[in-house]
């Protein structure tokens, strides 16, 4: 995956424009916060949120392509659907946090799977191959995705009923992205307890 403006392939057969988030996107970025259902942004953002404030609008949209990435993805009308970003951690910088948000609508159509699998592409290719993640832990289709790049989920901590979890990224992960372009689904036998180790029984 380049940084170039790429068209794919959701799982259901829509067109979609996925390319790296620009400055000019902070309007589009916060049409797709306010456009979210109240539990969306709250599994996102881990509180009560309607809309981003200014400094977090640059703050997300203003980036160096490098220590922090986003990629997002566009309908045909050229609103924003998807977003998936990672900011380099500043005391280990072979790792960085992931965080992925779909909008509602488009939700289980693999828009989430086809951007986090570019965006692995893209931090690896900056030296990056941990992804640690902060979520719920009922946040079931962030730690499916997750699980997607590596079975072997490590929980790092937990509290107040969320987990930090870590995955490696997969080595050569351009063999991820479907040489069709469409989003991949999720294997079957990834649809249990994202946490539970290969070694547990059911």
């Amino acid at each position: 995956m380049s940084e170039t403006p790429e068209r794919v392939l959701s799982r259901d057969g829509v067109e979609l424009l996925v390319r790296p988030i620009e400055p000019a996107d902070r309007d589009g970025l916060q049409r797709f916060v306010r456009g979210l259902s109240e539990e969306a942004r709250y599994r996102r953002f881990m509180h009560s949120v309607t809309e981003l404030t200014e400094s977090e609008l640059t703050r997300l949209t203003v980036l160096d392509h490098c220590d922090n990435e986003a990629l997002i993805a566009l309908d045909d009308a050229g609103e924003l659907v998807g977003v998936a970003r990672y900011f380099r951690l500043k005391d280990r910088r072979e790792a960085a946090e992931v965080a992925v948000t779909v909008a509602d609508e488009w939700q289980h159509r693999g828009v989430g799977t086809l951007l986090l699998r570019r965006l692995v592409v893209l931090a690896e290719s900056h030296g990056i191959d941990h992804f640690t993640a902060l979520c719920f832990a009922t946040n079931a289709d962030m730690l499916l995705l997750l699980r997607e790049l590596d079975e072997n989920i490590h929980r790092i901590g937990s509290g107040q009923g969320a987990v930090e979890v870590e995955v490696h990224l997969p080595v050569d992960a351009e063999h991820l992205i479907s040489p069709t372009l469409s989003a991949v689904a999720r294997a079957p036998e990834l649809r249990g307890n994202p946490l539970r180790r290969d070694d547990e029984e059911e």
